[in-house]
């Protein structure tokens, strides 16, 4: 009976380890599965923020094509193009050949377009500078003010004739000579 008992307690004993045993694998398998959960959690979370990283460098990548465009454009409105028209020699008006005014003109366009057209509608343009300078006497462009309302004048004249968009910015008597 002794040896019954005896084999008892150590079976209890060995129950009572294998036991200890099997709640300590419990416990690091639990342990193993939680540490695996987050390592899968941070590199998800990883993933994602190197996919919003990319998205951000696409994203500033085609912000910066925009505003490259939009530059261009900004460049091409604010080009400012001149054309220098050939001088022009006339009599002033009511002087009988007495009087004459010797102007050379250049005019600032807003692009290329404009001075495309320009060259094209030369003739006309200089026809009606011609008549415009003929009509004046000499006290109204003896004057700055006479000078500032003679570039307003041929500005007036001379804008209707453009297309939409093409229109003289500004008008810059690059030589005034009169007598």
């Amino acid at each position: 009976m002794a040896t019954e008992n005896a084999t008892t307690a150590e079976n209890k004993n060995d129950s009572g380890k294998k036991d200890k045993l099997n709640w300590l694998v419990l416990g690091l398998v639990v342990l193993n599965t939680i540490a695996v959960a987050m390592i899968a959690f941070m590199v998800a979370k990883n993933r994602e923020q190197e996919s919003k990283s990319s998205d951000n460098i696409d994203a500033v990548v085609r912000g910066e094509l925009q505003t490259q465009k939009e530059e261009a454009a900004q460049k091409q409105k604010n080009e400012r193009v001149f054309y220098q028209l050939k001088d022009f020699v006339v009599n002033l008006s009511g002087s009988r050949g007495r009087r004459i005014i010797k102007a050379s003109i250049e005019l600032e366009l807003p692009n290329q377009n404009s001075k495309n057209e320009v060259e094209s509608l030369e003739a006309q343009i200089r026809d009606q500078i011609i008549l415009i300078l003929s009509s004046k006497n000499y006290e109204e462009i003896a004057s700055k003010e006479g000078k500032e309302a003679l570039r307003n004048e041929i500005k007036l004249a001379l804008n209707p004739s453009l297309s939409d968009g093409n229109k003289i910015l500004n008008i810059y008597f690059t030589e005034f000579i009169y007598n």
